[in-house]
Parts: C-alpha cells; sequence; structure tokens
C-alpha cells in the first residue's frame, strides 16, 4: 500500500507531516494571545443614592495612555441601588480612564478622570458626582405645572486592585 504524500514546492512530505506541523503551529500561536487566566480580575462597585435619577461609568484600560482593545467595562445604575462586579486588568496594562455621567430631571453632570499605575502594584480609582433637578409631575394646560417634585442622583464609582 503506497504512502499518501503531498507534492509542495517539488518536495514530498508524508500526510501525517502536515498535519502534525499544522496541529503544532496552531499550538504555539495560542501563546502569542493573552490568555483569559492571566487576565487579573478588579473589583468594582457603583453605588447610586437618590430619587429619579441614573447613572453610568464607563472605563478603559490603557497602556502607555492608548485604549487596550477590548478591555474596560460600563454599568449603570438608577434611584437607590448599588452595582459590584470585576473589570478584567491586562496585565501590561499601565493606566485607566474613567468617565462617570449622573443625571436627574433635565441636568446632567460628568465628571472623567486619568489615573496611571505601576503594574503589578495595588491602586484604587474613585470617582463621583452629583445632579439634581426640579421637575414637574402633574401639570394642565396650557404647560401649568400644578406639582413640583424634586429629583437628585449621587454616584460614586470606585475601582481597586
Amino acid at each position: 500500500m503506497a504512502k499518501s504524500r503531498t507534492n509542495l514546492g517539488g518536495v514530498r512530505i508524508p500526510r501525517v507531516m502536515l498535519a502534525v506541523s499544522a496541529i503544532a503551529v496552531l499550538a504555539l500561536s495560542t501563546f502569542a494571545i493573552t490568555p483569559a487566566s492571566a487576565l487579573s480580575p478588579k473589583s468594582w462597585t457603583l453605588n447610586c443614592e437618590g430619587s429619579g435619577g441614573r447613572a453610568s461609568v464607563s472605563w478603559n484600560w490603557l497602556l502607555n495612555g492608548a485604549p487596550v482593545p477590548g478591555a474596560g467595562g460600563s454599568a449603570a445604575c438608577a434611584d437607590t441601588m448599588t452595582m459590584t462586579g470585576t473589570s478584567a486588568h491586562p496585565p501590561n496594562a499601565n493606566g485607566i480612564e474613567v468617565a462617570l455621567l449622573v443625571s436627574a430631571g433635565s441636568n446632567d453632570r460628568a465628571k472623567y478622570t486619568t489615573k496611571s499605575f505601576d503594574p503589578g502594584k495595588a491602586f484604587k480609582v474613585q470617582l463621583g458626582a452629583s445632579a439634581g433637578d426640579r421637575v414637574c409631575v402633574f401639570f394642565v394646560e396650557p404647560r401649568t405645572c400644578l406639582l413640583w417634585e424634586r429629583v437628585d442622583e449621587h454616584a460614586r464609582f470606585s475601582l481597586e486592585a
């Protein structure tokens, strides 16, 4: 019985050798991609306190001031509630940028910060903002408000290693 061979550039190579080579290339290429186990989770908390408002936060991990593609997160809350979670921290990231937006009625407040840190060392980022407004909850035509209500929202974001 003849062995199966492939002619590659004038060189005859057994198909088994091609298969083994392909598997070896695939196995070695996985080491070029950062495995999920190398991403260190960092704990975050978004705390909202108020009535009738909402808040949202987003963050990006940075490498020398530039966002690391696919690394970051976002969360939102409303009224009085707390959201918690973890964010995968790329091992080579040396900074983080955070944007927090708080809304109440027609008023919005935004806060933004960027923090640099040494990879592998502990750090903490905190950001807070508040917004408030008066909103009409009962009106009659022609746009006469009979009952006003105060809405306020306070939000605080914290992320630490």
